[in-house]
């Protein structure tokens, strides 16, 4: 699953990052809210395999996994900025 989600953030991220390149500069600081279709939301053993293996550089600082479940409910990963 960790490798799906990666494969599917790679085009995600790059894919906003265009999107919002002219307003990047009008705000300090950039999150990413995604809706989780590919499971039934991460748990912490899901977000720490995701924390070793991320390897794309962005500028986002977190990204939510909102459940399709329950909007309410949701899984953050926190981006370690270089």
């Amino acid at each position: 699953m960790i490798a799906n989600i990666m494969d599917s953030l790679r085009l995600i991220i790059k894919e906003k990052e265009e999107k919002i390149q002219s307003y990047k500069n009008k705000y300090p600081t950039w999150w990413l809210a995604l809706n989780d279709h590919i499971g039934n939301g991460l748990d912490e053993i899901d977000l720490q395999q995701l924390k070793e293996v991320f390897d794309i550089e962005t500028f986002f600082e977190r990204i939510i996994f909102i459940s399709m479940f329950d909007a309410t409910q949701g899984s953050e990963f926190i981006i370690k900025l270089k």
